[in-house]
């Protein structure tokens, strides 16, 4: 499995010099110092991750969509993605938030609205924002900074922290929704729609979690409480894709990071991926991708 790296391990190879406080960091520059290191090979980020771009340009690479990011672009990285970087022709440099599953369950974000807008942000999830929201959302960011690094007690140090928190997540969700709006102008959902719509992340969500060791339709069924029949349709109707497609996708981009950038030999990746033995790994793989995992490792 592609190896993940938590906020607390991220803050500990930077020395500590990254503003944190608990399961949030806010990290400056990440790709013009060491952070930026970590990411030249594929890495799992265990946390919600929104980053600006606040000076040159780069390749970045989410879950296997590339998106070029230069000065004003906002990127959103959900939890347990897949990322690495690529470097272009500039030094990048940027700003970090990223904030840990626990640390968001704490805090008092409208579930449905957030749930409806990141259905749409993680079908755009890189955006160009003007002078003027880059301004505002770096002046939020410098106020979260500061509130993070003063150690001064007071009553109050953990409610501002998270109601900043929570008015950045918010700020860039809007930030994300207006520019989505403007380049791809969709008619408003019913409730029905939306209810569908919340139903489908949830499964994404579980799907992203345990597509590893559970492959069939009635335990993320069970996870959301709905039968595997309804879920079966859910699916389809908001994606266009089966159940059995998704976990496909999401198995077929492990199999192919750990072919790229792993030493694993193809019988130990294919254990890791629960498959029974090599053979079958390796008639899946040429199934989906018309070439058998060796040829594919040897073309990289």
């Amino acid at each position: 499995m592609i190896e993940g790296i938590t906020i607390e391990q991220l803050q500990a190879v930077t020395g500590g010099r990254h503003s944190a406080y608990r399961g949030v960091l806010l990290a400056e520059r990440v790709a013009a110092d060491r952070p930026a290191q970590l990411f030249e090979e594929p890495l799992r980020i265990e946390a919600t991750t929104f980053w600006l771009c606040t000076k040159g340009r780069s390749r970045v690479i989410c879950s296997l969509r590339t998106y070029e990011v230069e000065e004003g672009s906002l990127l959103m990285i959900p939890p347990k993605s897949i990322i690495s970087t690529e470097s272009g022709g500039e030094a990048c440099e940027g700003i970090a938030l990223m904030c840990d599953s626990n640390y968001l369950s704490m805090c008092n974000i409208n579930i449905k609205k957030m749930t409806s807008a990141m259905m749409c942000i993680v079908q755009h999830p890189c955006v160009k924002l003007t002078g003027a929201e880059l301004a505002r959302l770096r002046s939020a960011l410098a106020l979260l900074k500061d509130r993070i690094d003063d150690r001064a007690a007071s009553e109050f140090h953990d409610d501002l922290i998270r109601s900043l928190v929570e008015t950045i997540t918010y700020l860039c969700c809007d930030l994300f929704m207006a520019h989505i709006a403007a380049e791809q102008p969709e008619p408003a959902k019913s409730g029905v729609s939306v209810r569908l719509d919340e139903y489908f992340h949830r499964f994404l969500h579980e799907l992203s979690q345990h597509y590893l060791e559970r492959r069939n339709v009635s335990f993320y069924a069970d996870r959301l409480c709905i039968s595997s029949r309804y879920l079966t349709t859910i699916v389809r109707r908001v994606s266009g894709m089966s159940v059995s497609e998704w976990m496909n996708r999401y198995i077929m981009m492990e199999a192919k990071y750990l072919l790229k950038y792993t030493e694993m030999s193809i019988q130990e990746i294919a254990y890791k991926l629960s498959f029974p033995n090599q053979s079958f790994f390796g008639k899946y793989f040429k199934q989906h991708t018309g070439m058998a995992p060796s040829a594919f490792r040897s073309q990289q």
